[in-house]
């Protein structure tokens, strides 16, 4: 048979989403002053800025992953955050 070069492990997959998380950090807290926390910007447009970057950062590789239901409750926590933070909550 013929061997993947990928290793899909749990161990690799929590360093993967860490490093997913703190990148769509970044580019969230980016944006936070201009777009997410802004109260002259509607929700709706909130909402499709969050889901076209900072999801697609976020989950950029997630097929890969060998998700565990911690790293999922981790993915749920960063983004009830982002939610809750442009909500004004």
């Amino acid at each position: 048979g013929r061997e993947t070069p990928f290793h899909f492990t749990p161990r690799r997959s929590s360093r993967d989403v860490d490093r997913r998380i703190k990148s769509a950090a970044g580019a969230f807290g980016a944006l936070r002053e201009a777009i997410f926390s802004s109260r002259h910007i509607k929700l709706r447009t909130k909402k499709a800025v969050y889901l076209a970057i900072v999801v697609n950062i976020l989950l950029y590789g997630a097929e890969c992953w060998c998700l565990t239901e911690e790293l999922l409750d981790r993915l749920r926590v960063f983004h009830n955050q982002c939610v809750r933070a442009m909500c004004g909550v």
